[in-house]
C-alpha cells in the first residue's frame, strides 16, 4: 500500500482526489491550510517571501511523515514552490500533467476559470512551460462569473448548474478545444459529456506512474 500526502489549498478538493483514487491501493493523508490563500490575496503586509516560506516548510513537514509522493492541488501553492529545491520523494504538481495535455491539443483553445484568482500563476506557469518547449499555441482565456463563490459558500449545486450551462454554450457556439483549468469544475464537466480537457484526469495518471501502481482497464 503506497501513501499519498495531499497539499491543498481548500477543503473542497479533497473529495475530487478521493474519488478518482478510490480503487486503487493508496492511502491518502490531506494537508490543508486555507488561512495560507487568504493571507497572500487579502494581507498586502503578508510579503512574497513569507509565504513561500509556509508552503516550503508545509512541504518539508508532508516529507517527513513518511509519505511516498506529495500531490499539490493548488495552482498559487505551485506557482509560489521553490523549484530548484530537490526533495527525497516525487512532488507532484497539478498542472504539470495538465499542461502536456493542453499542449497537445490543436489551436485554437479555450482555457476556463471560475476563480479569478488562480489565472495569473496558472497561466503564467503555463506560458513557461509552452516556451520551454518551444511550441506557441493560440488559446484564449474564459471567465465564468459568480460559480466560484457558490463553491466557497457551500452551494454546490448551483455551482455546477452555472458551469454546465457556459461550458456547454462554450461548446456549442465556436470550434476552440475547450479546456478547465480548476478541479472545482471537473463534476460539473462530467455531466456536459463533451470531451473536455480537465485537470483531474491527466493529474491521476501521474500520480499512478509516481507510484509504479497499474493503471485499471
Amino acid at each position: 500500500m503506497k501513501t499519498l500526502g495531499c497539499l491543498h489549498a481548500h477543503y473542497s478538493n479533497i473529495h475530487y482526489i478521493e474519488k478518482a483514487l478510490s480503487e486503487y491501493p493508496i492511502t491518502l493523508q490531506h494537508f490543508v491550510d486555507p488561512g495560507l490563500m487568504v493571507r497572500i490575496t487579502n494581507d498586502p503586509t503578508f510579503k512574497p517571501e513569507e509565504s513561500k516560506k509556509k508552503v516550503m516548510e508545509q512541504v518539508d513537514w508532508i516529507v517527513a511523515s513518511g509519505v511516498d509522493a506529495i500531490v499539490i492541488t493548488c495552482t498559487n501553492y505551485i506557482a509560489i514552490l521553490d523549484d530548484t529545491i530537490k526533495w527525497s520523494i516525487p512532488i507532484i504538481k497539478i498542472d504539470e500533467p495538465f499542461f502536456k495535455a493542453f499542449s497537445q491539443l490543436p489551436s485554437p483553445q479555450t482555457l476556463v476559470f471560475t476563480n479569478p484568482k488562480t489565472v495569473e500563476g496558472t497561466t503564467g506557469r503555463l506560458n513557461h512551460y509552452l516556451h520551454r518547449l518551444n511550441k506557441p499555441i493560440d488559446y484564449c482565456i474564459e471567465m465564468i462569473p459568480n460559480a466560484f463563490e457558490y463553491l466557497m459558500n457551500g452551494n454546490i449545486k448551483e455551482h455546477h448548474e452555472i458551469v454546465v450551462k457556459k461550458l456547454t454554450e462554450f461548446k456549442n457556439n465556436n470550434t476552440d478545444f475547450v479546456a478547465i483549468a480548476q478541479l472545482s469544475m471537473v463534476e460539473a464537466v462530467k455531466n456536459t459529456q463533451t470531451g473536455i480537457l480537465n485537470p483531474l484526469d491527466p493529474l491521476i495518471d501521474e500520480i499512478l506512474v509516481q507510484l509504479h501502481i497499474s493503471k485499471l482497464k
